[in-house]
């Protein structure tokens, strides 16, 4: 049983892409749920490919919608105006073309880019990005997943909504891919402690490597998971002294679960101070 009453902000983040990393997820929304007797939040956000049960019991969909702008390229003057407004940096001014572009994973829909426009060259549109899918469960927990409209990526503002309607003094767990930067890494901020399932039959790659630094340096405190059979030649990088390692089973005997669930509980009752060390291993006896 965890010895704490506060509130957890953990997020699972998968570099093993052969493994769904779902089971480890779920031991831990479920040691939460059952260990502190509150609200415990799962927001999945491998969209189009998490937790959507079409026949789940108590689940709501919930459309997304965004408004976009759009550029008249004949009546805009390239005066940058609409670039000096943006608090996003969602939008750059070419000269030389001339040619205003537009970020729409920075983008954010405020639309203080076409207040500020004088020639009125931009105007918007309303469009559906997706939606998100939420299953409450007893006590008021829940588990959140979404979809985003084919041949689009609006996964910020998809994420953005499932984070709405989650109060910041409720325990979370966030499930992130970790080639989606702008998730992953807004996950990682809100987190007090971060769960990677590392690969086990390959070297990380560079995008690998440069989320495990941005984790580094933001000295939050990182779990490692391996697989039992790793390659050996596998190295973790050095940079990643304040990790501590725990070892599973990828086919989890109800032996290897309860092993799991009580190094999950001996993680979360430390202090979150950083230091290096290996927990136990778990395998199949």
């Amino acid at each position: 049983m965890l010895k704490t009453d506060r509130e957890f902000k953990l997020t699972v983040i998968n570099l093993n892409t052969e493994l769904n990393s779902s089971v480890i997820t779920l031991s831990l929304f479920t040691l939460l749920r059952n260990s502190i007797q509150r609200k415990v939040h799962l927001i999945n956000a491998y969209f189009n490919n998490g937790f959507i049960k079409d026949d789940a019991d108590n689940m709501t969909c919930s459309v997304i919608h965004f408004n976009i702008p759009y550029l008249n390229k004949i009546k805009c003057s390239y005066c940058g105006r609409c670039i000096t407004y943006c608090s996003k940096g969602a939008r750059d001014l070419i000269r030389e073309i001339p040619s205003v572009t537009v970020d729409k994973h920075k983008c954010q829909g405020c639309l203080k880019c076409a207040r500020s426009c004088t020639v009125n060259a931009i105007t918007t549109q309303e469009i559906e990005v997706g939606s998100v899918f939420k299953t409450v469960i007893d006590n008021g927990s829940s588990i959140q997943s979404g979809t985003h409209k084919f041949g689009e990526n609006y996964d910020v503002h998809i994420f953005k909504e499932m984070n709405s309607g989650v109060d910041e003094l409720e325990s979370i767990i966030y499930e992130v891919p970790y080639q989606s930067a702008s998730i992953s890494r807004k996950a990682i901020t809100y987190s007090d402690v971060i769960f990677v399932t590392l690969p086990h039959y390959s070297n990380l790659d560079d995008e690998m490597l440069a989320i495990l630094y941005f984790i580094h340096k933001l000295n939050k405190k990182i779990i490692l998971l391996k697989k039992t059979n790793t390659d050996n030649s596998f190295k973790i990088p050095d940079f990643m002294h304040n990790a501590e390692i725990l070892y599973y089973n990828e086919l989890l005997t109800p032996k290897d679960e309860e092993n799991l669930n009580k190094s999950f509980t001996k993680i979360l009752n430390k202090p979150l101070s950083t230091k290096v060390k290996e927990v136990k291993n778990i395998s199949t006896d």
